[in-house]
């Protein structure tokens, strides 16, 4: 059986039957082994088909030039290089000092145009960029606010640095309904090393809407197995919270939810959606 996962067909492996045990107490943090995190999680996804979306909505929504773009919680940056062809200064913020320093190595040709920073996506404040960043993103979900405080700390950030009429977008940070899902478990390979990934949300505060999301990868290479692990626990939020959120706040308007990278594709709380944008605007 096949699924799409961030738009690239992947096979569903059963786990369960392999030697392979994913749940075992020799997993080393993913994210202070940030190749594997790169290769596990964004090696297939369809960069140009997001930077497309994100330059359409600029295209649509915003009201400034965009010369400076914010990736927040940017991982191993798998845009970064895209944005720079468009003649756009990437920052890319992250918690990790790891994975700040895998991006500085792997866009070392690019020092010029691509810039790296650690910080905490929620509550973050880069001095060369306050009131000078033009476009603020999060990419795939990575978004882990434990409340709404949390949110709301994050937008007061965000407005602290983007310049009127800029663009804040983000994607897939929001879910239709509370609650854990099914295990994802699926295979590939990269630069002829074999990975096992799977990824779970558990349940840790029904009342709260807090999950826990375990991401699990292993990695075959030179007859040895590679176990690692990330955890996250985060507060889901439904296309309703965060609407209201984004209408209360006095620096933000809505410009429209948007589905699969298509701003032809809008959708509300009483529709289907495959991967949500959310697209807001500096006031």
């Amino acid at each position: 059986m096949k699924i799409c996962l961030f738009n690239h067909p992947i096979c569903i492996i059963s786990l369960a039957n392999k030697i392979f045990m994913l749940e075992q107490t020799l997993n080393k943090n993913l994210y202070d082994h940030p190749k594997y995190y790169d290769w596990a999680i964004c090696s297939f996804r369809d960069v140009k088909k997001e930077v497309d979306f994100i330059r359409e909505c600029i295209n649509r929504f915003s009201r400034i030039e965009v010369k400076n773009v914010i990736e927040l919680a940017c991982g191993p940056a798998p845009n970064a290089e895209k944005f720079t062809a468009s003649d756009f200064q990437y920052h890319g913020i992250d918690i990790s000092p790891a994975m700040i320093d895998y991006c500085i190595q792997k866009y070392a040709s690019l020092k010029d145009k691509v810039h790296l920073i650690r910080g905490n996506m929620l509550d973050f404040k880069v001095d060369n960029l306050i009131g000078k960043a033009d476009l603020v993103l999060i990419m795939c979900g990575s978004f882990f606010p434990k409340n709404q405080k949390d949110i709301i700390k994050n937008l007061d950030s965000v407005a602290l640095h983007l310049r009127k009429g800029g663009l804040y977008i983000l994607d897939s940070c929001i879910v239709k309904d509370y609650g854990e899902s099914e295990p994802v478990e699926y295979s590939l390979e990269v630069n002829n090393t074999p990975l096992f990934v799977r990824l779970k949300l558990n349940i840790i505060d029904q009342k709260e809407h807090l999950i826990e999301y375990i991401l699990n990868v292993q990695a075959m290479e030179k007859d040895k197995i590679l176990c690692f692990k990330s955890s996250d626990t985060f507060m889901e939020i439904t296309f309703q919270d965060l609407d209201n959120i984004i209408r209360t706040h006095p620096q933000f308007e809505l410009c429209g939810f948007f589905n699969d990278f298509s701003v032809d594709d809008p959708f509300d709380k009483k529709r289907e959606f495959t991967r949500p944008l959310t697209i807001m605007r500096r006031i």
